[in-house]
């Protein structure tokens, strides 16, 4: 009996799984262009004036939705909104003293009943914070406590069993880049903005700026025309600039 793996005929291609998910992209840029645009602009507006005043906007889920919120926090931040995280259970056990009067919190949840973030509409209604809300159901308690709801739904997951969220996160990370990028543009965001939030890593070493890379005063290796190269090369080496 042969022990290699067999495939039902009838099973999807890898690759259907990505169009299933392209799919729900593409149906976002279509109500993004329609039934989204009024909405999707209120929020950058708030984003935008938050982003202008420095004020802090504060990303909240759980479960998956929870790293996707993870995600455009740290979208938001890059491209110059200060943004924090906040985890929706955490939140209810102190971590609420992140959040200031008058705030932006977007508030992701696909089912838009997520307990743990509807425990947090009293409060957040209390501090008058303007509430977006990134979920599937405009019909939901979240989407209905809102000051403004953005669409995240899809016909369906990637999911054989259209149960494991796929295409809806990526619904809502596409959604998530979306805001972080006007908001960006709008603000008219320039390489060397992006570059004084990225020092390190290889985005720094390409955006790095000649001063900050170029040895100066006493550590500027420095030598006569007439010196031997062995004593060229260790001055070289002393200043550490081979």
């Amino acid at each position: 009996m042969s022990s290699k793996a067999t495939t039902p005929s009838d099973s999807p291609r890898p690759s259907q799984f990505v169009r299933i998910e392209a799919a729900a992209l593409n149906e976002l840029a279509h109500r993004l262009d329609t039934t989204m645009l009024a909405p999707f602009t209120q929020a950058i507006n708030h984003l935008l004036q938050a982003a202008t005043d420095q004020s802090r906007v504060i990303v909240t889920g759980i479960g998956k939705s929870g790293i996707i919120a993870r995600k455009i926090a740290a979208t938001l931040r890059s491209t110059g909104t200060p943004a924090h995280f906040l985890h929706a259970a955490e939140a209810i056990h102190g971590d609420l003293g992140m959040l200031t009067t008058g705030g932006v919190v977007l508030a992701l949840s696909y089912s838009g009943e997520t307990e743990e973030l509807l425990r947090l509409l009293p409060t957040l209604k209390r501090l008058n914070t303007t509430l977006i809300a990134i979920s599937g159901c405009g019909t939901s308690s979240l989407a209905q406590a809102s000051n403004i709801f953005l669409d995240a739904s899809v016909s369906a997951e990637a999911c054989t069993l259209n149960l494991a969220p796929t295409a809806s996160t990526a619904v809502m990370l596409a959604l998530g880049d979306a805001l972080a990028l006007e908001v960006s543009r709008l603000r008219q965001w320039k390489v060397e903005d992006f570059a004084d939030l990225h020092p390190g890593g290889r985005i720094g070493r390409r955006l790095a700026r000649v001063r900050e890379l170029m040895h100066t005063g006493d550590a500027l290796p420095q030598v006569s025309e007439s010196t031997p190269m062995p004593q060229v090369i260790y001055e070289m080496s002393r200043k550490n600039s081979a």
